[in-house]
C-alpha cells in the first residue's frame, strides 16, 4: 500500500525566476533559492510550535534551477514541497498558506 503524501499548498509551491549569465551564477542562485525556501519552512514550523501544535516535516524535491527554454539564460526554481505523513504535524492541504516572495540575490 502506498503512503499518502498530501501536498503543501500549490504545486509548485513557489515559482521563482533568476537571470544567470554564467554557470557560477546558476550555482549561487540555486543555493540562495534553497536557503530562502528552507528558512521560510523553518519559520512556518516555528509559528506552529508557538501556537502549541506539532511541527511539520517536509520533503522537498525538484529543487534545482532549470532553464525556462533551451538556450535561454533565464532559469526557474519550481520545487515540490510535501508534508511527510508520519509524526503528526498540522494538515495544511486545506489551509491557505501564502508562498514566500522571490529572493533578491
Amino acid at each position: 500500500m502506498a503512503a499518502f503524501k498530501p501536498t503543501f499548498g500549490r504545486d509548485p509551491f513557489v515559482k521563482w525566476r533568476f537571470l544567470c549569465k554564467t554557470p557560477a551564477d546558476v550555482i549561487e542562485n540555486n543555493k540562495i533559492a534553497r536557503e530562502k525556501l528552507n528558512y521560510y519552512l523553518a519559520g512556518f514550523n516555528a509559528a506552529l510550535l508557538s501556537t502549541g501544535r506539532k511541527a511539520n516535516k517536509f520533503t522537498i524535491s525538484n529543487d534545482k534551477l532549470q532553464r525556462s527554454k533551451k538556450g535561454s539564460n533565464v532559469f526557474l526554481f519550481r520545487p515540490k514541497v510535501q508534508r511527510n505523513p508520519g509524526g503528526g504535524g498540522t494538515d495544511l492541504t486545506s489551509s491557505k498558506v501564502p508562498s514566500p516572495q522571490q529572493p533578491n540575490p
